[in-house]
């Protein structure tokens, strides 16, 4: 994984699904990460078209992409478990990680997420 990678976190019973993006390894069991979601509330900060790539490297297009989406205004320590699929589903530009990394806490402000969390 990749900084910068939107991955999906699935239960895999209900299929209900999350976009989570990588931000870096934490040990050898888990990783920071933050969410994005379509919802404006509770501080979550409103990110760009530009932040997120359209097509992957040879040409096919992203899954995920901007929706309008919204940032999660918090940096997660996720278990590596949790990702059942590593298969890329989006990615963001370099544009789109500068602005994850300056509106997301200090990795030493990351809270640890003790199960995932799912959207309808």
């Amino acid at each position: 994984m990749e900084q910068g990678d939107i991955l999906w976190v699935d239960d895999g019973k209900t299929n209900l699904v999350h976009p989570i993006i990588f931000i870096e390894k934490k040990d050898d069991e888990s990783f920071y990460g933050c969410i994005i979601s379509h919802e404006p509330e509770k501080g979550n900060v409103k990110m760009e078209p530009e932040h997120f790539r359209v097509k992957d490297e040879v040409g096919e297009p992203y899954r995920v992409q901007y929706g309008p989406s919204y940032l999660v205004f918090k940096k997660y320590i996720k278990k590596d478990l949790w990702i059942t699929d590593e298969t890329v589903k989006g990615k963001l530009t370099d544009e789109g990680i500068a602005f994850v990394l300056a509106n997301t806490p200090p990795n030493e402000m990351a809270v640890f997420h003790p199960k995932p969390v799912y959207i309808e």
